[in-house]
């Protein structure tokens, strides 16, 4: 079986394991190392906690994973960009979360609205959620 090289970091509450892609918003793999960008440290939703935590860029490391062929990816790291609704706010949060690969953007967005998920805005109030301000990316391994 073919192996790869891959970023990945694991959450501290579920202990699963995400890849990351090489190339990303979140930074590159150059030179042996993983190079950040200003887009660290990221908000990730471990939703069968229904738990934010922050990764920062020490969580990152090197490892091994097996090749899968095209089409059997599992899971998939989503990016889920939502705007909020409070009061003409306006102020964007960038959430990550692993989910089904199968999934539709439209899944994805509803997470958010899970009963007992609450989100605090960059502006200090709970984060008011509209599902058309919700716009979601999956991410290729």
């Amino acid at each position: 079986m073919e192996v790869r090289f891959v970023c990945q970091f694991r959450c501290h509450q579920s202990d699963h394991e995400f890849v990351l892609p090489h190339q990303s918003p979140l930074g590159r793999y150059e030179g042996g190392q993983y190079q950040a960008t200003d887009k660290w440290p990221i908000d990730y939703l471990c939703w069968q906690h229904g738990q934010m935590c922050l990764v920062g860029l020490g969580a990152i490391h090197l490892d091994t994973v097996p090749e899968l062929p095209l089409g059997l990816h599992l899971a998939a790291l989503w990016e889920i960009e939502v705007e909020c609704a409070k009061d003409n706010c306006g102020q964007r949060r960038t959430i990550y979360t692993k989910y089904s690969a199968d999934e539709t953007p439209q899944a994805i967005a509803r997470l958010l609205l899970a009963p007992g998920l609450w989100l605090e805005c960059r502006n200090r109030h709970w984060l008011e959620i509209d599902e058309s301000r919700i716009t979601v990316e999956r991410w290729e391994p």
